[in-house]
């Protein structure tokens, strides 16, 4: 089953993300608009889509896991991967 992701933005409320209808709790990591592009943190989206997300200090990397889905995103980076296959990332 596939999840329904919206991502909303107000002048007043900053961004709001939700899943299914369920507002997404981000803690103390907000989602941001910066030059003109919305950054959301994966942990809180991921994890509230059933993944285990892990931090890998040493290497900067987030590891991301469901069932046979693998993703790996490191800081800074400019892709990713998902499933062994590199991926652009439009922003590091």
């Amino acid at each position: 089953m596939k999840s329904g992701i919206l991502i909303l933005m107000t002048a007043l409320a900053g961004i709001g993300v939700s899943i299914d209808g369920a507002p997404v709790e981000f803690g103390d990591q907000e989602p941001a608009n910066i030059e003109g592009r919305t950054l959301v943190p994966v942990r809180a989206v991921f994890e509230a889509l059933g993944f285990s997300v892990d931090w890998d200090a040493e290497t900067q990397t987030a590891h991301i896991l469901r069932g046979a889905d693998a993703l790996a995103i490191t800081l800074g980076s400019d892709t990713f991967t998902a499933n062994g296959a590199s991926r652009a990332l439009d922003v590091p």
